[in-house]
């Protein structure tokens, strides 16, 4: 997990759609669902019934290896990436790339994956300026 000096635990999916108090990150926090404790990718392409997150939710990103929220879409203090990210989503926990929208066979998000940035192993907010070639983040 990515380490941030500015990194918290508390999941705001109001930073994506003015939805306040919500505990765990489900993408569908982006249409403003408040109280959610799920994460599912239907939320993001309006699938119901998905349990497990996959990265290819992301944008055709595939064969990715570590992923970060900040990779979406100006996400910060984030520790894991999960949908939320999609859309300058701050204050969350665990993230997943494919929260996205369509990557495919990835294990872990890194940034390249949103603005195609390659090599890079792990994930830094500047990687979603197609900032090729990172390996560590500060």
């Amino acid at each position: 997990a990515l380490q941030h000096p500015r990194l918290s635990v508390s999941v705001s999916p109001e930073n994506i759609s003015g939805v306040p108090e919500i505990t765990a990150v489900s993408p569908e926090n982006i249409s403003g669902v408040p109280e959610i404790t799920a994460v599912s990718p239907e939320n993001i392409s309006g699938v119901p019934g998905i349990t497990t997150v996959s990265p290819e939710n992301i944008s055709g990103v595939s064969e990715i290896t570590t992923v970060s929220p900040e990779n979406v879409s100006g996400v910060s203090e984030i520790t894991t990436v999960s949908p939320e990210n999609i859309s300058g989503v701050s204050k969350i926990t665990a993230v997943s790339p494919e929260n996205v929208s369509g990557v495919s066979e990835i294990t872990t998000v890194s940034p390249e994956n949103i603005s195609g940035v390659s090599e890079i192993t792990t994930v830094s907010p500047e990687n979603v300026s197609g900032v090729p070639e990172i390996t560590a983040v500060d």
